[in-house]
């Protein structure tokens, strides 16, 4: 198998050696070569499959519903264009491109930031992020899909955006130094994570102080309608519905002061400071 040697665009903006380590022994940062990147410590090696840096098994891959549709190499391609914009109609009354506005405002950014977008899939957020600070910072999107990565990784070239990069990695493991990141992003996912705690440690940690960590997600709702909707997705698709105070005990808990949120429909969309 041949490997394709990193983005040279990427060495003008970011060199990802001074962000990673590993996320087996927890030491960095990375040796990278040619073919993905090294830990001096453990000698583990990543490498690269389809021009992105991997974290994971190939077949680490969570046996629910929306997991195996998200490996769907068919289903990448149609993702950003109807499925997600459906999505967004169906729990909230804002628009997909309302949502991308809403995010940016709420990152506050400024150029010469580092922006971490979790769960990015095909970096349909990473990609707005990544214009606003094209002039100078970094984004870095991270998901568990190869497919929707390289989806993304089409895209990101499509529209010459050399601060942009995607990895396929865990967000309960993320593989980045502490302190490595000014914001962090994760849109509609944590409610799938399986240990919600876990990862908001590993972005708390990432986090230098006083980051934003923003989030949306969805919460649990008292209608008939959307009860039965939780019902059906809940176990299937791994789906976790918060109550309101549940999220916000989690991220005090996990060092966050929540300085602005709102609802829309069965959407929450938060806005959190770590401290440390």
């Amino acid at each position: 198998m041949s490997y394709e040697p990193l983005p040279d665009d990427l060495e003008k903006v970011v060199d990802l050696e001074y962000v990673t380590r590993c996320p087996a022994c927890h030491t960095g940062p990375l040796e990278f070569t040619s073919s993905g990147a090294r830990c001096g410590a453990c000698d583990r090696h990543y490498l690269q499959h389809h021009g992105l840096l991997d974290f994971l098994p190939l077949d680490n891959i969570r046996h629910n519903l929306n997991q195996v549709l998200m490996e769907s190499r068919f289903y990448a391609p149609i993702y950003e264009r109807y499925s997600r914009p459906y999505l967004t109609r169906l729990v909230t009354s804002r628009s997909l491109d309302e949502e991308y506005d809403l995010a940016v405002d709420l990152l506050r950014l400024k150029q010469g930031q580092s922006v971490l977008d979790i769960a990015c899939g095909t970096g349909n957020f990473s990609r707005r992020f990544a214009a606003v600070l094209r002039s100078s910072g970094f984004v870095v999107g991270l998901d568990r899909s190869q497919p929707m990565l390289i989806r993304g990784e089409l895209l990101r070239t499509q529209n010459r955006l050399s601060n942009l990069y995607f990895i396929r990695g865990d967000a309960l493991h993320l593989p980045f130094m502490s302190d490595s990141f000014d914001r962090v992003h994760c849109g509609g996912a944590i409610h799938m994570f399986k240990e919600i705690g876990t990862a908001l440690s590993e972005i708390h940690r990432v986090l230098r102080e006083g980051g934003l960590l923003v989030l949306s997600t969805f919460i649990s709702a008292p209608s008939p309608w959307q009860r039965l909707v939780r019902t059906l997705v809940s176990d299937p698709f791994g789906f976790h519905w918060f109550p309101p105070i549940e999220l916000e005990r989690l991220l005090t808990s996990h060092r966050f002061v929540i300085d602005w949120h709102s609802t829309s429909g069965a959407a929450l969309t938060l806005r959190a400071v770590a401290y440390k």
